[in-house]
């Protein structure tokens, strides 16, 4: 073991872990200095964006966000899936946002976010994919290495569709019955009127399945 044993801080998540996590940047540096067992190095983290508060800030900004498994392999199993939209959760609310609904797929994810105006979606999301990533891999889950695909799609939702929405994510297996992932994610950039490049889009793996 290395001379520090990392943990996460509070801040980040209250899961103890062997390593580091990253934030907003900034490292999350609460470590147990190995020859003093009870002397912590306190979190560095910037709390003047992590958690806070705006004043006179009053937002409802809800985004259902969609994200793919790295070339689209079926690498998330049903016995693993709700360890894995724990953790997705608990990094979207560590963060101080609100997670309304989440739901993996074998190759992609929704997930429904409350999201606070301190923290960009962008800034967000990368964190959301390199820790539950790293935490996956830790745990030997899958054969190879477990990837997101880089990028995401993002759409906003008014309190009147919430619902529906939570509905939708939560009966994703019902719904892939009857459609593809790329059918469904090109449809609802096209239902936004979402420009987009076919190029730069998730990459399909015409191997990776019927979803």
């Amino acid at each position: 073991m290395s001379v520090f044993e990392h943990r996460r801080c509070e801040i980040c998540f209250k899961r103890p872990s062997l390593r580091s996590w990253s934030s907003i940047g900034a490292k999350c540096h609460f470590q147990m200095n190995a020859s003093s067992q009870n002397a912590p190095i306190p979190c560095i983290h910037n709390r003047s964006s992590i958690g806070r508060r705006m004043a006179n800030t009053y937002t409802q900004i809800l985004i259902h966000v969609v994200f793919a498994v790295k070339y689209r392999e079926r690498l998330i199993t049903p016995p693993h899936r709700e360890e894995i939209q724990k953790d997705l959760t608990g990094i979207v609310e560590n963060h101080g946002h609100k997670m309304l609904a989440v739901f993996c797929m074998p190759d992609h994810a929704h997930m429904l976010v409350g999201l606070k105006p301190f923290e960009a979606l962008s800034d967000l999301m990368r964190e959301v994919k390199a820790c539950s990533s790293a935490w996956v891999n830790e745990r030997g889950w899958c054969r190879g290495k477990f990837q997101w695909q880089g990028g995401f799609g993002a759409f906003s939702c008014d309190l009147d569709r919430m619902h529906r929405v939570v509905k939708y994510i939560l009966n994703q297996e019902e719904h892939h019955r009857e459609r593809r992932f790329n059918e469904e994610y090109i449809a609802m950039l096209n239902e936004s009127e979402v420009a987009f490049d076919t190029r730069y889009i998730f990459r399909w793996d015409d191997n990776s399945g019927s979803d």
